[in-house]
């Protein structure tokens, strides 16, 4: 069976919080994966009108973005700086593009925080990060904005 899905890339960018990094800032280097789970709370109300019924509503919105990655040493704009925010305990911007489209791409972006940075590796095998970012106010989902 053929399939048109977005083949991805490895596009990921970092920018001063309150912006919306696009494809022109600064590129994390070798991103091998990424994951955002998105969701929303969903607010019980239910009450002796429900019938028997649990009912729910939308609640607060939230995510955290994992991000798997080849350690680079010489990523000055990217991994060093993320590095550099995570010491610093420093709010940025950062954009996930799931494909690069024809203008800032389709993705996923918004102010962040890092909350861990883990470094691994085995003898012979490449050194690797898993960066983990949670999202903070406004998450915006852009489907290559113009």
């Amino acid at each position: 069976m053929a399939t048109t899905a977005i083949v991805w890339e490895g596009f990921v960018y970092i920018g001063t919080a309150g912006s919306d990094p696009t494809k022109d800032g600064d590129k994390i280097g070798e991103v091998k994966s990424f994951d955002i789970p998105w969701d929303v709370d969903m607010v019980e109300v239910t009450s002796q009108c429900s019938e028997g019924h649990r009912e729910y509503i939308p609640g607060l919105d939230g995510a955290t973005c994992t991000l798997e990655v080849n350690y680079l040493k010489s990523d000055v704009d990217g991994q060093d700086a993320l590095w550099t925010y995570f010491q610093g305990k420093d709010k940025f911007a950062i954009r996930v593009n799931m494909d690069e489209g024809s203008n800032d791409g389709y993705g996923i972006y918004g102010d962040c925080y890092l909350s861990g940075m883990p470094v691994s590796s085995s003898t012979g095998d490449a050194v690797t990060m898993r960066i983990t970012i949670r999202f903070t106010g406004k998450i915006t989902y852009d489907a290559d904005s113009a």
